[in-house]
């Protein structure tokens, strides 16, 4: 028996339906169709208010505490990963502070992966261990042996990227959950990079799932926020401490943005994934490029579980490169006018050249286990993340000049790379294989630099 579709009952809804329905209320006031922007702080309180739980995170009274942009953004992230109850954050890494702080005291310890986001990485090797005696062990995440063999009687949390950032490893969940819940501890997982319908840690047996709202589920570069996904319970428990009492709400402006934002979800992954398969096939083929890591392709270390975990679906939208100098030349990147530099992925938009960017020459000091190749300062590490630019480019002549760039101007020494001046870039980039428009770039950019 085919169910039949009930916006009431968001699991009985396609995920782009849920996309664009779920969490979505027609005003009552003025007959919107679409839930408005509400930036008060503060809600009527009945004539009696004696009866309010004050921590009550489900009714409105006060936004610190929830809102009803929060409210209805909370609504769809829980349908849209099929957990049963989530929180939002003002940012990504407020979600998992939140997490951290709720679950963990004094004398805990935590598993997680040698690749991990910066911010979280500090609070293990840092904050959290000197301030709150809160121990952590380091592993290679998609090793079950290593990573069962660090769990201790006192572990409370195995913590883990779906796809690591920035090398791109793919940690197998449901092998994971299987090593916490032995042990009695719970599993979180970042999925920011593997965001659904692509990947639900919760269905293959993490017990809470985090994003950073600010890169592919908002997608349009204008608004930050943060989420944490899983069971009643453990969302309850981590409003109360992390939002309540410790404040670390979303505005209702950036709550009602992503809301927004996340209604072109389907359509935007759809071509992520296809426009970073191809560009990742495209760099894997060039002479310059001495190696692609791209969950994509059949050369990742990860590529079976990838394909197992996602499927169809993709195996992630960012991928990165090494650029070595070898015989027949320097590596080019070029310039692309259109697309400024900028950070933050999983967007409309994101950095050049055309459908992929330089973020810039990662600097390799988190972890001292990171791949071989990654460890090796003989090139320059680009981190590639790709919008939904149409990739029918690439196989135009103008593509000759698609390694040709301002990364060109590294001098490849055993030190980190340094920029060299700018004329000895010009000498190099500015040969009839170029576009006029390119060396025209690297003209400006030379006069830019000996001043």
């Amino acid at each position: 028996m085919t169910l039949r579709p009930d916006k009431h009952d968001p699991q009985s809804l396609a995920f782009a339906t849920q996309a664009v329905h779920v969490g979505n209320e027609i005003d009552a006031g003025s007959g919107a169709i679409r839930t408005p922007l509400v930036m008060a702080n503060s809600y009527a309180l009945p004539e009696d208010p004696t009866g309010i739980d004050w921590s009550d995170t489900n009714s409105l009274f006060y936004t610190r505490n929830t809102g009803l942009n929060q409210l209805r953004l909370e609504e769809k992230l829980a349908a849209l990963e099929r957990g049963e109850a989530a929180a939002v954050f003002a940012t990504g890494v407020a979600a998992l502070h939140g997490v951290f702080f709720t679950l963990l005291e004094s004398g805990d310890h935590v598993v997680l992966s040698d690749v991990t986001y910066e911010a979280i990485w500090r609070l293990f090797d840092e904050l959290l261990p000197d301030k709150y005696g809160i121990s952590a062990t380091f592993v290679d995440i998609t090793n079950p042996d290593e990573v069962r063999a660090a769990m201790r009687p006192e572990t409370k949390l195995i913590h883990t990227e779906v796809i690591a950032n920035p090398t791109t490893e793919v940690a197998d969940i449901a092998a994971l959950a299987e090593i916490a819940h032995e042990s009695g501890a719970l599993l979180t997982v970042d999925s920011t990079f593997s965001p659904p319908p692509m990947f639900r840690p919760l269905e293959h047996g993490a017990d809470l799932v985090a994003h950073s709202l600010t890169k592919y589920i908002n997608g349009h570069g204008d608004a930050m926020g943060g989420a944490v996904i899983g069971s009643n319970a453990l969302i309850s428990k981590i409003k109360a401490d992390a939002l309540v009492d410790v404040g670390g709400a979303i505005s209702p402006f950036n709550a009602w943005m992503i809301t927004r934002g996340s209604v072109t979800l389907p359509l935007r992954l759809r071509q992520h994934v296809e426009s970073a398969q191809r560009v990742a096939e495209f760099l894997a083929k060039d002479p310059f490029v001495a190696y692609v890591y791209y969950p994509g392709l059949a050369s990742h270390p990860q590529h079976e579980s990838a394909r197992r975990q996602f499927g169809d679906a993709g195996a992630g939208r960012r991928s990165t490169t090494r650029t070595e100098r070898r015989e027949h030349g320097p590596p080019r990147l070029r310039r692309q006018r259109s697309r400024p530099r900028q950070r933050r992925g999983g967007g409309i938009r994101t950095v050049p050249p055309a459908t992929c960017g330089l973020v810039g020459l990662e600097p390799i000091r988190r972890s001292p286990t990171y791949q071989q190749p990654w460890t090796r300062r003989s090139g320059a590490v680009l981190v590639l993340r790709c919008d939904l630019i149409v990739t029918s480019w690439l196989w135009t002549n103008d593509a000759r000049g698609f390694l040709a760039m301002e990364v060109l101007a590294v001098r490849w020494t055993d030190r980190w790379p340094s920029i060299p001046p700018l004329g000895y870039v010009y000498q190099e980039v500015c040969d009839d294989a170029l576009p006029g428009h390119v060396k025209s770039d690297f003209r400006l950019l030379r006069v830019t630099q000996q001043r």
